[in-house]
């Protein structure tokens, strides 16, 4: 079921893509986050195509029961350009899902898409979770005139790996040296 959800935002994604829409989304697309150390994993949100984005405000929930939030960092959409941006993050914390509210807007002037807008990094949760989905509730994609840029928006799942014993430390080989 998760594959064949995974699958069908991939396509749309890209449909969204082929078509012109844009569209924000989260990447890596496959759902499975990178890990950026032993305990942290992050998500990537991006944008794209686009023409002209001075500014965005996103709200994206997720499950803090599943899922401890560490950080939200700012992507680099604007200053890969060379453009300065007011960047903002705000989470607010509720009974079984939180809301991450962010904020930015290109104080120079506009840019072009596809762009990293900002990532969340994610630590291990206590108890074992292997999939937590991440839902964007609200894309406000401004353009150059603060027109309003419509978008398409794809929700993601966070998957977070669970290691795998080997042989070498496995109870079998523990065993094995006592034979």
């Amino acid at each position: 079921m998760l594959r064949a959800f995974v699958l069908v935002a991939f396509v749309l994604a890209f449909a969204a893509c082929a078509f012109g829409e844009t569209a924000i989304y989260f990447d890596p697309t496959d759902g499975e986050v990178d890990a950026c150390s032993d305990t942290i994993y992050c998500a990537e949100v991006w944008i794209g195509p686009a023409e002209d984005i001075k500014g965005y405000s996103i709200e994206i929930t997720f499950r803090s029961a599943d899922l401890n939030l560490v950080d939200v960092v700012e992507g680099d959409i604007f200053s890969s350009a060379g453009h300065m941006s007011a960047y903002f993050d705000e989470v607010r914390p509720g009974a079984v899902e939180d809301t991450i509210a962010v904020d930015a807007s290109d104080l120079t002037g506009s840019v072009a898409g596809p762009g990293h807008l900002f990532t969340i990094c994610f630590g291990r949760p206590w108890a074992y979770v292997d999939h937590s989905p991440l839902a964007i509730i609200m894309a406000d994609v401004r353009d150059s005139g603060n027109g309003a840029v419509p978008v398409v928006t794809l929700d993601g799942t966070v998957t977070i790996p669970i290691p795998t014993a080997t042989d070498a430390t496995t109870w079998g080989a523990v065993k094995g040296l006592y034979r």
